[in-house]
């Protein structure tokens, strides 16, 4: 059906749909093999109202360098900041990699306030900047870390820094 009305198939987003977070197939071959996440949404997607949902946001594409740098002084701005973790997949990201020049540019870019950056106990830089005593924009941020069940019975912990 949505080859038929598209000419095309968006394994990406399909596999986001479908795949455990940080896992894409860019083929049906590859959808075969994979695991399937146990918590797939029961709501069919073309039923979720998303132009409702996002009434009056404006999203854009940048390179995060050049969008923070146009965005970081603009009032009303909320920045969601959730980079490639290290060692993964980056099929999702059309081919580019995510280096660790990649962190530190983040890093030294995010704002002091008006964000939310995702993270994982996989690599989380916070933990690390804090031991090393650096001054950065995650002091007195708030935290939430929640556990995730994997494919194959692995969890991994989720972190979420926010400070708005």
């Amino acid at each position: 059906m949505h080859i038929a009305k598209y000419g095309y198939i968006d394994w990406i987003t399909l596999s986001v749909y479908l795949l455990f977070s940080n896992n894409f197939c860019s083929s049906i071959e590859e959808l075969e093999e994979s695991r399937l996440y146990n918590s797939v949404s029961r709501t069919p997607i073309n039923e979720i109202k998303v132009s409702e949902y996002l009434k009056g946001l404006e999203v854009v594409h940048f390179d995060f360098r050049d969008l923070i740098k146009m965005y970081i002084n603009k009032p009303n701005i909320l920045f969601l900041i959730d980079p490639p973790y290290l060692a993964t997949n980056t099929a999702g990201y059309k081919g580019k990699f995510w280096y660790m020049k990649d962190y530190i540019d983040l890093l030294d870019l995010l704002p002091q306030k008006g964000y939310i950056y995702f993270s994982s106990t996989k690599l989380d830089f916070v933990p690390l900047l804090q031991r090393m005593g650096t001054k950065q924009t995650f002091e007195r941020c708030t935290s939430f870390a929640r556990k995730s069940q994997c494919g194959g019975g692995e969890y991994n912990t989720e972190i979420m820094y926010y400070k708005l």
